[in-house]
């Protein structure tokens, strides 16, 4: 039962988001990118084949995958998205609002070579 209420919550949550989406896109596109951002927190991955698969569609996993690739090579969607989000985010952004930024790197222990990595300051014990 709890898996229900957390995909109910999550598809809840999406919903609200797509307010601001859909009446920008095309609905197809708007629908594929619900797909997207469902996926991605159904599977908790960003993997397109992990994507693919928490969407349980009944076609082959193949054909989904190619469908969402398609998809997201598709030129300025990106930038598109990210103009969107970040003007809907700017009018919710007052006076008093505190903007916390983390500047911080992901630790990957295995990494040979990272660009643009920043010194991460570590407190004495």
């Amino acid at each position: 039962m709890k898996t229900i209420q957390v995909a109910q919550k999550i598809r809840e949550q999406i919903h609200e988001f797509m307010g601001i989406i859909y009446p920008r896109f095309s609905k197809p596109k708007a629908e594929f990118i619900w797909e997207m951002i469902y996926g991605i927190e159904a599977s908790q991955d960003v993997k397109l084949s992990e994507i693919a698969r928490s969407l349980g569609e009944e076609i082959l996993l193949k054909k989904t995958s190619e469908r969402l690739s398609r998809n997201l090579k598709e030129a300025g969607l990106g930038k598109r998205l990210n103009e969107i989000v970040a003007k809907d985010g700017a009018r919710r952004v007052k006076a008093d609002t505190l903007i916390v930024v983390d500047s911080t790197d992901v630790h990957k222990a295995y990494a040979r070579r990272m660009e643009y990595l920043a010194h991460i300051f570590h407190e004495s014990s």
